[in-house]
């Protein structure tokens, strides 16, 4: 296995020279063991650009087999990857599973173009990442140093391309909802990097299945507001609060530009006015 500094002179010799990824079997085989045993790499350059840039190359430009992609999938949403070491906070450990987590959007930009995927994959994969995104306690979106861990953001792209997928059906679209709705309202921090925009993302794609009941979609909105019934003078009942909001205004401004049941959007608008300050309401 090359090192990281080894890894990162070849993928960057490759990059300079417009080099195409290696057309031998177990050339590229070789290349792939690396990027996923570097995946989580601290140099932010070599995980970023080098590795995950490598990853959209042999993904989107479909370099790989089925059985390398097939294989890569399962490996990045593996115990080894997506799930390494869940639960920690602030450690390095996040890289692994916030970039693992990446693979799952470009895996299915493949399987569009050459479908690689089965059901029982897509739905393993589903399960992971609602796992990944209850489980993961390390919510930093920039890491000083090191550069994106951005955890919920990642974990919020893999989740709309998940959403979209004909594979799933209602009630897995409604589990998506429900883990939406926790990361929101998860105490601790305010999400400053946008992650609110990713989540709000992976809503519209399961939203616009049109496979759940508008009533499940207004249920669902307020019970977003119900969780603001805590002591809000309390920091972490602050920082739901505001995370609440800024992803109330997202999908109000998603769903006025997109259309929806005109019910949901009275309701949302009834939310909006509840979270605004009094006498501003929600923005027209």
């Amino acid at each position: 296995m090359r090192s990281e500094a080894e890894l990162k002179a070849l993928l960057a010799q490759m990059q300079d020279d417009a080099c195409a990824p290696p057309s031998d079997t177990q050339e590229l085989d070789v290349l792939v063991a690396d990027l996923l045993a570097h995946i989580g790499s601290t140099d932010a350059q070599l995980r970023d650009d080098l590795i995950y840039g490598m990853f959209i190359r042999l993904f989107i430009e479909t370099h790989l087999s089925e059985d390398q992609a097939r294989h890569i999938f399962n490996a990045a949403i593996g115990e080894r990857h997506l799930l390494y070491k869940i639960g920690e906070v602030d450690t390095d450990s996040v890289f692994t599973r916030s970039f693992s987590a990446l693979i799952i959007p470009i895996a299915f930009e493949m399987n569009q173009k050459k479908a690689f995927l089965s059901t029982a994959d897509i739905m393993r994969a589903k399960d992971a990442a609602l796992r990944y995104l209850r489980e993961e306690n390390d919510l930093r979106g920039f890491v000083p140093g090191k550069g994106w861990a951005h955890s919920v953001a990642h974990c919020a792209d893999a989740l709309a391309y998940l959403a979209e997928s004909p594979a799933l059906a209602q009630d897995d679209l409604a589990q998506i909802l429900d883990a939406i709705k926790n990361a929101v309202q998860r105490p601790g921090l305010v999400y400053l990097y946008e992650e609110d925009e990713r989540l709000t993302n992976a809503f519209m794609q399961a939203y616009e299945r049109g496979l759940l009941p508008d009533a499940h979609i207004i249920e669902w909105l307020r019970a977003l507001k119900s969780s603001g019934a805590q002591d809000e003078q309390q920091p972490n009942a602050m920082f739901a609060q505001v995370n609440r909001k800024n992803f109330l205004r997202c999908i109000y401004f998603k769903l006025s530009r997109k259309g929806c049941a005109p019910e949901i959007m009275e309701c949302l608008k009834a939310l909006c006015e509840w979270e605004w300050p009094p006498g501003e309401g929600a923005p027209q």
